[in-house]
């Protein structure tokens, strides 16, 4: 008897390589992973327990590949990323030659923050970290659950959120300030403005927070999980996998319009000609400052979170595999990079110069004229996670599938039958644990 489980992942995690074939004493049922081309990581607990729960002997350990995440940041001339390899990098803007490595328990998928004379990022260890300009640790700031969100810094202060559901404020040494609980994991990136926290839940919320005493100013309730949110001019626009990008007052949450589109929205930015959002739907988007469609760009396969603007040019990655960069005011293409796999991280335009990551595990930088190769900078290709997982009584073979982007997309709970009255529940958050590899990627334990 096989047993089908839909295995959701979330968005842009790490490479799934380097399965190694476990022979036991007897020769009954070794489990062999095989993929068929690099994957993004695959939700660990899960497997484990379904593993566990069905008698199926697990005798491989996983293992976690360089692919990039995160945005890079910038800061005399050296370009900061962090890797799903456990590692934050540091290379030199001017040819990407590695600088030093950091390493960490966990897949570093957090946007690094620069701020005076540190390097402050969050890890999947639930870790947030300080490290100096030559890779040595300050300190680092345990919490309940991974970290995704980007650290905001202001007056000697570090603000984080963590899928422990709180956001936390830390002073620059590392002490605790405050901390405010949320009804949900934080999931993306958080934004100050004006003394105010700005940050997205789980728990279908958009929330601020006065940055001095963690006190809720307002929250604004959504149809689903709220990720990107941007501040422009007062007014903070933010989206949700509830298929609608949201424009609201930032001092008093009242909304001012909304915009739907056919899928999750995952990414927004905006400036003086209009706002621009990646969406589920394989569309990038641009409405006016009042809500009117502008313009809207079709990719090759959905986006992520992958969005920037600078010097009117809008800059967005796809799971198509390429880099795009369009006119800011009317969608057109300025040109295209092609890569070896997703581009899901947010680019960095510094100086003429894009720079961003791809789960091929290169750092690419090139020219925003004309998009070509300056240099790129690769990662490690595979790293031994911290899980391994035993040797088990066999009694079942798995199979794990990927499901489509379609019929992933919002649909709240899925069962599959085990047999014999065996049921498995996995719950999809949304747009955060969708079946993010597409329909073309499987993956099987056999």
């Amino acid at each position: 008897m096989t047993l089908l489980i839909m295995l959701f992942i979330p968005y842009g995690i790490s490479q799934l390589v380097g399965m190694q074939r476990y022979v036991p004493d007897s020769e009954l049922g070794a489990v062999d992973f095989s993929i068929g081309e690099q994957f993004g990581d695959v939700e660990t607990e899960t497997v484990k327990e379904v593993l566990r729960d069905t008698g199926t002997t697990a005798a491989w350990s996983i293992g976690t590949g360089g692919s990039i995440d995160t945005k890079p940041t910038v800061h005399n001339g050296v370009v900061y990323f962090g890797c799903n390899d456990h590692h934050l990098y540091a290379v030199s803007v001017e040819d990407g030659s590695e600088l030093w490595r950091f390493e960490t328990d966990g897949p570093v998928i957090s946007n690094p923050l620069v701020h005076r004379d540190a390097v402050y990022f969050g890890c999947k260890d639930s870790n947030m970290y300080a490290v100096d300009f030559n890779g040595n640790l300050r300190w680092k700031f345990p919490t309940g659950g991974i970290i995704i969100a980007n650290p905001v810094a202001n007056d000697g202060m570090i603000f984080f959120g963590s899928q422990d559901c709180n956001l936390y404020a830390v002073e620059e040494g590392g002490s605790l300030l405050w901390r405010f609980a949320s009804g949900g994991p934080i999931p993306d990136a958080i934004a100050l403005e004006g003394g105010i926290i700005y940050f997205g839940s789980w728990d279908h919320n958009l929330y601020a927070v006065d940055s001095e005493t963690g006190k809720m100013l307002w929250r604004f309730r959504t149809g689903d999980i709220v990720s990107m949110h941007f501040v422009y001019k007062s007014v903070v626009y933010f989206g949700s996998t509830d298929r609608n990008i949201y424009a609201a007052d930032a001092k008093t949450g009242r909304e001012m319009w909304r915009f739907g589109v056919g899928g999750g929205v995952r990414s927004v930015v905006a400036d003086d000609y209009g706002v621009y959002f990646g969406c589920r739907d394989s569309n990038v988007y641009a409405v006016s400052h009042d809500g009117i469609l502008l313009w809207k760009f079709r990719t090759g396969e959905f986006l992520s979170r992958s969005i920037a603007v600078s010097g009117g040019t809008v800059y967005f990655g796809s799971s198509d595999n390429n880099f795009y960069a369009v006119v800011a005011k009317t969608g057109e293409l300025v040109w295209k990079f092609k890569t070896n796999n997703f581009c899901a991280a947010i680019p960095e335009i510094y100086d003429g110069v894009v720079v961003f990551g791809s789960w091929d595990c290169n750092l690419y930088a090139v020219s925003a004229r004309d998009g070509s190769l300056l240099w790129k900078f690769k990662t490690s290709l595979s790293y031994p996670s911290k899980i391994e997982i035993g040797s088990l009584v066999p009694a079942k073979t798995a199979e794990i599938v990927w499901t489509s982007e379609a019929k992933a997309e919002g649909k709240g709970k899925y069962r599959t039958e085990a047999g014999a009255g065996y049921d498995i529940n996995l719950t999809q958050y949304g747009a955060m644990n969708t079946g993010y590899l597409g329909h073309k990627k499987k993956g099987y334990i056999k």
